[in-house]
């Protein structure tokens, strides 16, 4: 995709660690456009998570994600 920037943040909040190998589903939206500015908001789920207990490719499925 195209490059993009992000001067700042107003506020992030982690609820579960996130490790090399897992994967992530992130949605994002467009909440406010100005003139010169985009104010957007964005939610990332960890959905698979890494078992390198296992093998360096082993992961699990989760459930529920988080």
């Amino acid at each position: 995709g195209d490059e993009g920037l992000l001067v700042g943040y107003e506020s992030i909040e982690f609820l579960a660690p996130l490790y090399a190998g897992d994967f992530v589903e992130v949605t994002g939206r467009i909440t406010k456009i100005g003139r010169t500015s985009r104010r957007m908001e964005f939610e990332a789920r960890k959905v698979i998570s890494a078992r390198r207990d296992l093998s360096d490719s082993a992961a699990d499925v989760l459930e529920t994600p988080i």
